[in-house]
């Protein structure tokens, strides 16, 4: 999918680099992210579920992550 197909709002990280970001936004049941500073290049999708667990996992400080 191109970002260009998608136009609903997106999102940036609130943790972003100036030149190190994430967009995401939500469309037809998952979530979608690109790379901030090339909004007309590839976009990932995620099932909800599977988008949840990275965020979970992703703000875990690492010593209390479970493996």
């Amino acid at each position: 999918m191109q970002a260009e197909n998608v136009d609903t709002g997106w999102r940036r990280s609130s943790h972003c680099e100036p030149l190190n970001c994430v967009e995401t936004t939500v469309t037809r049941g998952r979530v979608l992210v690109r790379d901030s500073g090339g909004p007309g290049t590839a976009v990932l999708g995620f099932a909800y579920g599977a988008w949840r667990e990275f965020v979970t996992l992703a703000s875990t400080p690492r010593g209390e992550r479970i493996s």
